[in-house]
Order: structure tokens, then C-alpha cells, then sequence
């Protein structure tokens, strides 16, 4: 699955979350040109002091309003909004309020680290899933199975635990 917005993408007509794909180790110049565009707002998050989401960054825009050559050939940026065929993946306020609220809790945190539970929220960094974020289903002996949604459906999909960032 590409990581950019095909060209003929269909953005929603009003502000919503999206994550955007940044080049490699430069989120933070990425987060300063979003920032920078009228009606954008980036959310990088952080544990210590370092990209908790290596190649990627929050947006909360609207995506008609700003342009989507804005979203995607910008300082810092690779492939722009992650979309899945022509719709980007909208993130909910609860996922981004919950990202906010978990990191502001940690000193530190290495991913590997965390513990596991059934409904722990996910997001997919490695894989034909990359870029979603999804719920734990279920627990197996080397796997994990994860929800997401994808489109009007709820998908289950096995995953290697090493492929998500838990939050």
C-alpha cells in the first residue's frame, strides 16, 4: 500500500486528524512548515525528546482548504497524507487525545517495553498496514490481532507485535 495520496484522493470538506509521512529523521523540520500553512495544525509527539512515531506527524486540517500539493511536496515531507486507495485515513480526537495523555505521563518510553493488553490502542509501522491505527483483539504466543478499520468495515489482522508502536 503506498504511503502517499493517490492522485485522485477525495479529502473530506471539513478538519479532521490525518498522519502524514515525513522523510527520515526530519519530523520536526516537517511539523515547523505545517505548522506554517494557514488552517494546519501539527502534532508531533515526543518521549524523550525524540519522535515517538519515527517518519510520521499528526495533522488536523481541512484538506480542501489547504491543498493537498501543500500536504505533500512541503519541507520534510515524503508521501504526504496516508490514504487507503483514494480516502485518507482520518484519525479520531479520542486516538490523538489518548496519544497526548499517555506520553504526557512518561519520562521515557521505549515501545518494546510496554505492556500488552486486549484494547490497547496501536499504530502500524511496518507492513501492508503501515500508517494505521488500530485496537488489540487478541493476544497469541508470537502474534497479535489487531481491528482497524478500513473503510465502513472492521478488519482483524495478525500481526508480529514488533510492527506497531503501542500508545
Amino acid at each position: 500500500m503506498p504511503a502517499g495520496p493517490p492522485e485522485n484522493l477525495k479529502p473530506p470538506s471539513e478538519s479532521h486528524w490525518y498522519v502524514v509521512e515525513t522523510k527520515p529523521q526530519k519530523e520536526d523540520i516537517a511539523s515547523v512548515y505545517l505548522n506554517s500553512l494557514p488552517g494546519v495544525i501539527s502534532y508531533l509527539p515526543t518521549a524523550d525528546k525524540k519522535p515517538f512515531f519515527g517518519n510520521y506527524l499528526f495533522i488536523r486540517c481541512n484538506v480542501n482548504e489547504v491543498g493537498l500539493p501543500n500536504l505533500r511536496f512541503g519541507l520534510g515531507l515524503k508521501g504526504g497524507i496516508i490514504a487507503v486507495g483514494d480516502e485518507p485515513v482520518i484519525i479520531s480526537d479520542e486516538v490523538i487525545t489518548k496519544i497526548k495523555q499517555r506520553l504526557s505521563n512518561l519520562s521515557y518510553l521505549d515501545s518494546k517495553d510496554l505492556p500488552l493488553g486486549l484494547n490497547d490502542d496501536v499504530f502500524i509501522i511496518k507492513g501492508p498496514f503501515k500508517g494505521y491505527v488500530g485496537s488489540i483483539y487478541e493476544l497469541r504466543s508470537k502474534k497479535i490481532v489487531v481491528t482497524i478499520q478500513s473503510g465502513s468495515q472492521l478488519k482483524k489482522i495478525e500481526l508480529d507485535p514488533r510492527d506497531v508502536k503501542y500508545f
